[in-house]
């Protein structure tokens, strides 16, 4: 029983013993804790490999290990030593307190997440309103038409000199845009 209780530890021993039922005899052979055990009905028919393998699709055990990861990182999240480092970094002025999130022991918004959020906001392209590393290539192509750049001068480029061209025409139309405005 002790194997069995190992491997489902979230179960409680009544729900183990209720399942056992349904497909084990108990038998007892005397009063120490080695005396008794469970035999295998001999009418119950464990399922085949292929049987197995027809009922768990590959779909649903990386969906499980997906969710365990998950869950896995949201635990190492609201470990007491990341809430509490993220609440001393903020009384150092360091990084900012997010009041709602998944470290909110209430679950409902009554409580304090103490998950830290940066101080400053990720720094975006003057001129744009997009972190030019995350910017996806159409879009930077889309956003070099805007500013007027052809079309074989576009096609010629990379990725990061088109990210280049950008930053220096978005500054440039900034610094214009700033001129203007102050004559």
């Amino acid at each position: 029983m002790d194997d069995i209780k190992a491997a489902f530890p979230h179960y409680a021993e009544s729900s183990v013993r209720k399942r056992l039922k349904q497909c084990s005899d108990f038998k007892r052979l005397g009063t120490g804790p080695d005396q008794n055990y469970w035999v295998l009905r001999p009418e119950f028919r464990l399922p085949s490999k292929e049987e197995v393998l027809a009922m768990v699709t590959p779909e649903m055990c990386c969906a499980q290990y997906s969710m365990l990861a998950a869950e896995q990182r949201l635990k190492i999240k609201c470990a007491p030593w990341n809430t509490t480092r993220a609440f001393l970094s903020s009384m150092r002025g360091k990084c900012l307190l997010d009041q709602t999130g998944i470290a909110d022991p209430t679950g409902c918004g009554q409580g304090f997440s103490y998950d830290d959020t940066p101080a400053m906001p990720k720094r975006l392209v003057t001129g744009t309103n997009a972190d030019l590393r995350k910017l996806p290539l159409k879009e930077a192509k889309e956003i070099c038409r805007d500013y007027g750049v052809r079309e074989e001068e576009i096609n010629a480029l990379s990725r990061w000199e088109i990210i280049d061209v950008i930053r220096t025409l978005s500054t440039q139309a900034a610094k214009a845009k700033a001129d203007s405005s102050g004559d």
